[in-house]
């Protein structure tokens, strides 16, 4: 199983630092696309889909470290629960619920957190790059969108740890410490998100 991971290129020290040296370490079999930070991440995202020779998709933010095992565990999750929508390492479900990636078990959540998802292209779907055209909860509503079309739910994926290391397969680093859950625009999208959707539960 091939992947593509993709990134939106906006800061070479947070590369340098986070991901970039992860992907060097990274074992399995994939190609990189990354895109410049002139648009909004959802059209970046959707540039990424649409350029991917691959079938699963790896959408991240630069301030990512994978470890070594992440895209065995990842197959792992596909080809235990092929019938996904999107997965993420961690979600929320209808009750608002937080969950993780598990160590023996999938959740199915309403939503995944936008910091890391793995998208299967032949669901063809694709970020709504009109209504979410800032940095939030543009991941939220692809989750919801691919439920509506598909009928699929968003899931975390199977297995958190490297189990040889017990590391965790992928640490998010700076924005969440340096800015906070709900920074910038937050709550203007978090409107548009409940004017589209309804009552949506987020990360």
């Amino acid at each position: 199983m091939k992947f593509t991971i993709g990134y939106i290129d906006h800061n070479d020290d947070v590369y340098n630092k986070y991901l970039g040296p992860s992907l060097l370490n990274l074992s399995g079999d994939f190609d990189v696309i990354k895109t410049n930070s002139l648009e909004s991440p959802a059209v970046n995202y959707n540039h990424i889909l649409k350029k991917s020779n691959n079938r699963f998709v790896i959408l991240t933010h630069q301030d990512i470290s994978f470890s070594k095992t992440l895209l065995e565990r990842v197959e792992k999750t596909i080809t235990d629960n092929p019938n996904f929508g999107v997965l993420g390492l961690v979600g929320v479900d209808s009750n608002k619920q937080y969950f993780w990636s598990d160590l023996n078990k999938q959740h199915e959540v309403q939503t995944l957190d936008c910091c890391f998802i793995v998208v299967d292209k032949e669901n063809n779907i694709f970020f709504d790059d009109k209504t979410f055209n800032d940095f939030h909860l543009y991941v939220e509503d692809f989750c919801l969108q691919t439920k509506k079309s598909t009928g699929k739910l968003p899931c975390t994926i199977l297995i958190s740890k490297d189990p040889k290391t017990e590391n965790f397969l992928c640490h998010h680093s700076v924005t969440l410490r340096t800015l906070g859950s709900r920074w910038g625009k937050y709550n203007e999208y978090r409107k548009k998100l409940s004017d589209k959707w309804g009552d949506v539960k987020t990360t």
